[in-house]
């Protein structure tokens, strides 16, 4: 982007120019340049002004899935009963934990200018009470000057006792979420209320908020910053987790999930895996990462812990499988070779891309199911990011080529595209694989008891949960679809399901289910 059209999009959304991209002033000390960073986030803004009218809760809890269909036009901070939402307006396409500068996210917890870290100013924007800042692609630090770190850093700035030195915390303290996890211009995130910090949570009991966002370059100069946003938080709701419970598998609906495994752990820790899926009870099953194990050895790993008459398909793709209560039959080879943009990881027998597919005898009829694996990090543009893509052409190609026209209408595929640079390795494998040519549908696997969308969490990576899974599916309307977290399921519902709160915590991936009702 040049620099006319930065300050055009700028203008367009409300936001400030401060400077160059690439200053001419002699860049500060690394310490100054760190302190600078959180100085100049302090003071800077969230970036759509929200007007005190619509500081109420919104009437429909706000989803973080990425939409933003349910935002006031003008609205970038809400608050319900529970959450604290916000929006991000940017002014160019990034992937926003994996971005060429950072943006930060200021909140004033408590409203008030005179309370929070007490940082410096940079370039005159005067730090204005801010509590806590949140640093999309933060600076690594004073040894490496100028450089981005992937991920997220949550810092207090006032520490208990009424220090001033800003703190880390992580971000699994505050809930932390956003979508989409993919690269955009736009996005929405929540932070909980009843945050793991106690001074932080006492100030959103009651009260106003007011949040900014700016973003700052290599040297951490601040490019832009937004007008502040204030919201009136509404009462505070109950700590317990949102009611929600398992929908039970309708006989008119074949239930498929889809679960990446974390290195096989079911052979290491078989009884979590086992509790979840015999709740859920599936009829097909697509996995991922379930690796040194032949067709035969996760038909019986289902028959012992799940129930009996399973069988399975593998392919030489590392870690994925078919496995259903019915007949399967492949689809497609058993060895597909690697495009030359995707290359195979160092550290695994991964010489082959990473799909399973095959033809699957259900109650209702033939389903053809397909478990896939995408190469993993990265952001928009990048090396993986263009491998991803590469893998998604060879996988539709060869689902292409193998469905004729005699294939069955009812399609599911699904499995960890790692979708963490752009998000067209998903609209490229949906386009044109419904039967008759169409495009498949994804399905929206909200963790049930959240309103958060995602589908991975790890509490101690730089990374915030994010939606890395995805089910798409065609010739059939979805009667349920859900991702599990039994992390946000009451104790009622635990009991009915016979599931230990801890279950998920088996796998780094949440299980997908999708019920499908054939057309």
């Amino acid at each position: 982007m040049r620099r006319r059209e930065i300050v055009s999009a700028l203008d367009a959304l409300g936001l400030r120019l401060y400077g160059s991209a690439m200053p001419r002033r002699r860049p500060r000390s690394r310490r100054a340049v760190s302190l600078g960073l959180l100085a100049a986030a302090a003071a800077a803004p969230l970036l759509v002004a929200c007007s005190r009218g619509a500081a109420e809760a919104p009437e429909t809890r706000v989803r973080i899935d990425g939409s933003l269909s349910e935002w006031p036009a003008e609205a970038s901070l809400l608050a319900d009963d529970r959450n604290l939402y916000f929006r991000l307006r940017l002014p160019e396409e990034v992937t926003l934990q994996g971005a060429p500068y950072t943006v930060a996210l200021l909140v004033d917890a408590d409203g008030d200018a005179a309370t929070g870290g007490g940082l410096e100013t940079v370039d005159g924007l005067a730090h204005d009470g801010a509590e806590l800042a949140i640093e999309f692609s933060p600076p690594k630090g004073a040894s490496a000057e100028g450089e981005r770190a992937p991920g997220v850093a949550a810092l207090l700035l006032t520490a208990p006792g009424g220090g001033k030195r800003p703190r880390r915390i992580a971000h699994d303290a505050l809930d932390l979420v956003f979508s989409p996890t993919h690269s955009a211009k736009e996005f929405e995130g929540r932070i909980a209320r009843r945050t793991g910090e106690p001074e932080l949570a006492a100030a959103l009991v009651d009260g106003s908020v007011r949040a900014r966002v700016a973003a700052f370059g290599t040297d951490g100069r601040l490019l832009w910053s937004s007008p502040p946003a204030t919201v009136e938080l509404p009462p505070l709701g109950e700590e317990a987790p949102l009611r929600a419970s398992i929908p039970p598998r309708r006989a008119d609906a074949v239930r498929v999930v889809s679960w990446n495994v974390l290195f096989a752990s079911p052979k290491r820790k078989p009884e979590p895996f086992s509790r979840i899926l015999r709740a859920l009870d599936p009829e097909v099953a697509l996995v991922q990462e379930w690796e040194k194990a032949s067709a035969d050895d996760l038909a019986t790993w289902f028959d012992e812990h799940v129930s009996k008459g399973w069988h399975a398909i593998t392919s030489a793709g590392w870690g994925v499988a078919v496995i259903a209560r019915g007949g399967v039959r492949r689809v497609g080879p058993e060895r597909l070779e690697r495009p030359r943009e995707a290359p195979a990881d160092t550290f695994r027998p991964d010489a082959f891309v990473r799909l399973a597919a095959a033809i699957v005898e259900t109650r209702l009829g033939p389903l053809v199911a397909g478990s896939m694996h995408l190469k993993c990090c990265g952001a928009a543009g990048g090396r993986e990011d263009r491998a991803r893509i590469a893998e998604i052409e060879t996988i539709h190609r060869a689902l292409t080529d193998a469905l004729g026209a005699s294939a069955p209408a009812l399609r599911v595929f699904g499995g960890d595209l790692n979708l963490v640079g752009s998000g067209t390795p998903l609209e490229n494998l949906r386009r044109g694989l419904a039967s008759g040519g169409g495009d498949l549908a994804i399905a929206d696997t909200a963790p049930l008891g959240d309103v958060a969308y995602y589908t991975w969490r790890g509490a101690r990576s730089p990374f915030t949960p994010g939606r890395l899974d995805f089910l798409i599916y065609g010739g059939g309307e979805p009667a349920a679809a859900f991702a599990l977290d039994t992390r946000r399921l009451d104790e009622d519902a635990l009991a009915a399901a016979r599931l230990d709160a801890n279950d998920s915590s088996a796998s780094d991936h949440l299980v997908l289910v999708l019920d499908l009702v054939p057309r």
